[in-house]
């Protein structure tokens, strides 16, 4: 038989879509190329690594008609969630919320910068006394939150939800004192009836927590960072040195104990990033899989706000996320967390905007300055940006680091909405009693001028403090605990009292220089004033 020279096996392997020493590779869609320039913050490559990249896991073609139908979706969004706020302050009367939903930043406050993507950019310090650059979110956050809390605190199955999170955590005594419904009476309950006896915990809920004993440490707990599992060096815990990051001796955390307070893991510090979310519920999960496994993790923000950023509600610039949707959607889709050391977090400490004649959003700069990951690129989820050009035309895609998910797996399982925007006394009344079952809890609310202005020990000014004054954006946390004025007085006498009763424990995501550790005090107050949601929230 003749023997084929070299040439020829190169020109058939090529005619085959393969090279001599690789399988085929995947073809370029056509339907998916464009014209113009290319997005800010991709990289050209050739077009044998752009088609080996197309099969990895996540990798996602880019077009500017894509980002185009994405902003469509998230105004056509903004739009829906105004007219469900409209019309439920049309049907109640709640002077309340229209003056939360029209308090914005004043564009005269210097320490409050508008950003072209809707958000903020607040400055302030940190315990340092150092200057504390944070992002802060937008009118388009606080109305998907608003609009999510008032199409869902209603439902039955989130009413029957609240109900059997509170009855299942009751002693048979207990049930029996209050003269409470089984489950099985309630599941078979209609909606007004569910809703009268869920009503009845705004007023016994001093009763049920009032027995509850301070926690011990649990087997495995660490105050080390770096003994959790997942831990990575840097990445999601900057501006956290032990010299501005105590624990005060006169504030809430080193005098007092709480039920979740052991399960919570480290202090982390989103950056310049508006991820809040992300951050929020990363830490509520951590902690509901320490509480379920005596294990403590850090999680990936970076693949979880990529998530969001990338697939869930995409954009390719511009920061914020829906809490609510996010957590739902997360779960619905059994969503498998990754642990930081799989994608460490980028703070992005150097970003700055790139705007257009317009002042319209098109750009980042220097998203990537200082971090070591290759995967990163200038936009909001931070994938790798691909691009060739073939057939005359631009090819782009996302491609996200590809991250292998903690074993065993966690996997969120759903929420329960807490916000009552009509009696936010019984709100305040479930959020407690959630927290002090052992439940974690991610609040959106305002920034006010009595919260970024807190004293050294971490306790938000009175609500005086914001007499006059305007919001400094919206924000998304982890709420560990509470504590009641009555308690606080036994070992702090001269603390300032939390008006409405007593405060909720916050686990902020600013780094933990900043007020107590990390953490801030609001009182119970605060986040009837300017609370957007609360949800509770769960794994698997």
């Amino acid at each position: 038989m003749k023997k084929l020279g070299f040439l020829t096996v190169l020109l058939v392997l090529t005619a085959c879509g393969q090279t001599p020493t690789g399988p085929k590779l995947p073809e370029v869609d056509q339907t998916q190329g464009f014209s113009g320039d290319l997005p800010t913050g991709s990289k050209v490559v050739s077009e044998e690594e752009f088609r080996s990249k197309l099969n990895e896991p996540g990798a996602e073609y880019y077009t500017p008609e894509k980002d185009k139908k994405n902003a469509e979706a998230a105004a056509a969004k903004e739009a829906a969630d105004q007219k469900t706020i409209e019309d439920f302050l049309n049907n109640n009367d709640l002077p309340e919320l229209k003056a939360l939903l029209a308090n914005v930043p004043d564009p005269k406050d210097p320490s409050v910068k508008p950003l072209a993507d809707g958000n903020y950019e607040l400055i302030t310090s940190d315990n340092a006394e150092q200057t504390l650059k944070v992002i802060t979110l937008g009118q388009r956050f606080k109305k998907s939150e608003l609009a999510r809390s008032i199409e869902n605190f209603p439902k039955k199955d989130n009413q029957l939800g609240i109900y059997e999170l509170i009855y299942s955590n009751l002693s048979e005594v207990e049930r029996k004192e209050y003269q409470l419904p089984t489950l099985e009476e309630m599941r078979g309950s209609d909606l007004r009836t569910i809703n009268a006896v869920n009503s009845r915990f705004q007023q016994i809920y001093p009763g049920l927590i009032a027995g509850l004993l301070d926690p011990t440490k649990p087997v495995g707990w660490t105050d080390d960072p770096t003994k959790e599992q997942g831990y990575l060096d840097g990445s999601d815990r900057t501006n956290s040195a032990a010299s501005c990051s105590a624990f005060k001796d006169t504030g809430i955390y080193k005098n007092f104990e709480w039920p979740l307070k052991y399960y919570a893991t480290s202090v982390k510090n989103q950056g310049m990033r508006g991820s809040c979310v992300a951050f929020a519920i990363v830490a509520a999960t951590e902690m509901q899989y320490a509480k379920a496994n005596n294990k403590w993790i850090n999680l990936s923000e970076q693949a979880f706000y990529n998530r969001i950023a990338n697939v869930w509600q995409p954009r390719t610039y511009g920061d914020g996320a829906d809490t609510t949707f996010i957590y739902n959607t997360s779960a619905a889709q059994g969503h498998q967390f990754a642990l930081e050391n799989q994608w460490g977090y980028n703070a992005s400490w150097s970003r700055s905007n790139i705007l257009n004649a317009s002042d319209e959003l098109i750009g980042y700069n220097n998203s990537c300055t200082g971090y070591t990951d290759s995967y990163c690129s200038d936009t909001a989820h931070q994938s790798q940006v691909l691009c060739v050009k073939l057939f005359g035309n631009n090819f782009c895609i996302n491609l996200p680091k590809p991250v292998t998910p903690a074993a065993p797996a966690v996997v969120p399982q759903g929420q329960l909405e807490l916000w009552n925007h009509e009696n936010k006394d019984l709100s305040i009344a479930y959020m407690i009693l959630t927290l002090a079952f052992k439940n974690t809890v991610v609040a959106s609310l305002g920034v006010m001028p009595s919260w970024d202005d807190a004293n050294a020990n971490g306790f938000a000014l009175s609500q005086s403090y914001n007499d006059g004054k305007k919001s400094r954006g919206g924000h998304a946390v982890q709420i560990t605990g509470f504590i009641t004025n009555s308690k606080l007085r036994e070992k702090l006498p001269n603390a300032p009292e939390g008006e409405g009763g007593g405060y909720f424990i916050v686990k902020n995501s600013w780094g933990a220089c900043w007020k107590d550790g990390g953490y801030i005090y609001i009182p119970f107050d605060y986040m009837k004033a300017y609370g957007y949601s609360a949800i509770r929230v769960s794994v698997k």
